[in-house]
């Protein structure tokens, strides 16, 4: 995907604002505020929310209620350990949001 097709996620490092700070303290492992975990929840949702999951032409039932689950788990991260899970479970789905 690139970053300028409207259905795709968004990639943190072309945004502005606070978000390329958070990401890089999250990336090296430092601590995180109460803060910095709203925002990468909020990056997180945006990023799993995207239409462009809901287009995989390979994408069958159990598929979809996969990705209905992952959101759901998403929408409900707000610690780092949770954050760090959704953030694993995208990867290993191909939907990499580093």
């Amino acid at each position: 995907m690139t970053p300028d097709d409207a259905r795709s996620p968004k990639y943190w490092q072309y945004e502005t604002g606070v978000l390329p700070a958070v990401m890089t303290r999250y990336l090296r492992g430092e601590a995180l505020s109460l803060h910095d975990l709203a925002i990468l929840n909020l990056y997180l949702r945006q990023w799993i929310e995207s239409p462009a999951w809901d287009s995989n032409p390979h994408l069958n039932e159990q598929g979809r209620n996969d990705l209905a689950a992952l959101r759901d788990q998403t929408r409900r991260a707000r610690c780092e350990p949770d954050i760090r899970r959704v953030v694993k479970r995208m990867v290993d789905l191909g939907m990499d949001p580093l």
